[in-house]
């Protein structure tokens, strides 16, 4: 396994999520300040940017999630709606915990991702479930098709491109200068605050 994640470390590589909506959706709006997932998420990747894969919400609610990219995905199969940064992740202790968090991860308990029992509820639940908690969200200032990628880790794909050479961000001068400066110094500050995808 630590093999499989080594990848994770290579700074110049950019990875994508999938996520279905309408949760992409709250998370950029920041209704949604955690993200479940019955993994934890590669510890490389914590306090790093990676750009959220959007998808449709199912209509399919008869059956365990599903994965909606292939693991070879082509460019355009997903939009590319914002860059997300985890802060910390860590294993929900209890079905209590989990369902005490809601106002962070928004999964309702009638959800298709809703249905997990806790650790060691059944067989089938025997996985823990993981609160990836949410410590900045980019936005892009229009969906973009996404580039193509290769699922590395269940939802966590490598990207055969980078955010900015791919288009997805800072596209060009113009481009960049139409975006507001959130007082971060994210957009003009002469590459102070650079991240791998400026």
């Amino acid at each position: 396994m630590k093999d499989l994640l080594s990848v994770f470390a290579d700074p110049l590589v950019t990875f994508g999520l999938e996520m279905r909506e309408p949760w992409a959706g709250m998370v950029l709006r920041g209704e949604k300040t955690v993200e479940t997932r019955g993994y934890a998420i590669p510890e490389a990747l914590l306090g790093r940017p990676v750009v959220l894969l959007a998808a449709p919400e199912s209509s399919d609610r008869s059956s365990r999630p599903k994965a909606f990219l292939p693991d070879a995905a082509p460019a355009g199969v997903a939009s590319a709606v914002g860059l997300v940064t985890f802060g910390s992740c860590a294993p929900y202790a209890s079905k209590r915990a989990f369902m005490d968090d809601f106002a962070n991860h928004r999964v309702g308990p009638d959800s298709e991702f809703g249905a997990w029992e806790g650790p060691g509820a059944s067989d089938a639940n025997e996985t823990p479930m993981f609160a990836w908690r949410v410590s900045e969200v980019l936005p892009m200032p229009a969906p973009a098709p996404s580039p193509a990628a290769t699922r590395v880790l269940r939802s966590l794909f490598q990207l055969d491109a980078d955010a900015e050479t791919s288009g997805l961000v800072g596209r060009d001068d113009a481009c960049v200068s139409e975006l507001s400066d959130d007082d971060k110094g994210r957009w003009d500050d002469d590459g102070e605050n650079d991240r791998p995808w400026h």
